[in-house]
């Protein structure tokens, strides 16, 4: 049968009825939702009860897929839980550049981080050696899953081919970084790839610490706070 599924009728996808395998229809970008789908089933049997079913593809060939794509939510949520040590390139010395605020987030929020810039090589921020690169903080005996990288579009390259050779599993580039010739070398040497986001970010939107200043304030409103009163003086107070 090849990558050709037969899809009974009835139940969300069932316009893909007698279709090819939802894996291949991929040009109108249906694919990354269709295939999580089909690991759902994978995942419990080959047909479900609504009498859908596919009988073309393994889960892990699903799921090498699924690699190939920009991760949704639901995966970047995954990644977040799963991958706990952060190499973060490109990481500044000053405090209020986004680097450095990443690096304060990530490590409040229990990841261990690893920085990387050779302007800093050698040096310690947030208590944390600098390495001059990801092969020499792997060579120190660092632990790198996650490759967060805040440089030009066009150093990402490099960047991507080091992150492959140290084994690193995600390569992440942050919001306004986007470098799809390093997308593709990094997913077809299996590395997971996501673009144009903040990892700061999306994690406190996943774990309730977003806000329009960036930080957690613990209050919830959907109307602005009231202004304080202004108390006036009085006249006697104004005559004294």
């Amino acid at each position: 049968m090849g990558l050709v599924a037969r899809w009974s009728a009835g139940g969300r996808h069932g316009n893909y009825m007698q279709s090819p395998c939802p894996l291949q229809y991929n040009k109108g970008g249906h694919a990354p939702a269709l295939s999580r789908c089909l690991l759902r089933f994978f995942d419990r049997s080959t047909t479900d009860k609504a009498g859908k079913s596919c009988n073309c593809l393994e889960k892990d060939e699903v799921q090498r897929f699924m690699m190939q794509y920009a991760p949704d939510m639901y995966d970047r949520l995954k990644l977040l839980q799963t991958y706990r040590h952060v190499a973060i390139v490109g990481i500044s010395a000053d405090p209020y550049r986004p680097s450095h605020f990443v690096a304060i987030y990530l490590q409040a929020e229990g990841y261990h981080i690893v920085l990387v810039n050779p302007r800093y090589a050698g040096q310690t921020i947030l208590g944390k050696r600098v390495y001059a690169s990801l092969t020499e903080a792997r060579e120190a005996g660092e632990t790198i899953e996650v490759v967060d990288v805040f440089r030009k579009p066009e150093d990402v390259l490099p960047i991507a081919e080091e992150a492959i050779r140290i084994g690193a599993k995600v390569l992440w580039l942050q919001l306004g970084i986007r470098n799809d010739e390093a997308g593709r070398l990094a997913q077809e040497a299996g590395l997971i790839f996501v673009q144009n986001k903040c990892i700061k970010m999306e994690h406190a939107r996943f774990f309730g610490g977003l806000h329009t200043v960036g930080l957690n304030t613990g209050v919830i409103l959907s109307r602005a706070l009231p202004r304080a009163e202004v108390l006036k003086p009085s006249a006697a107070e104004l005559v004294r």
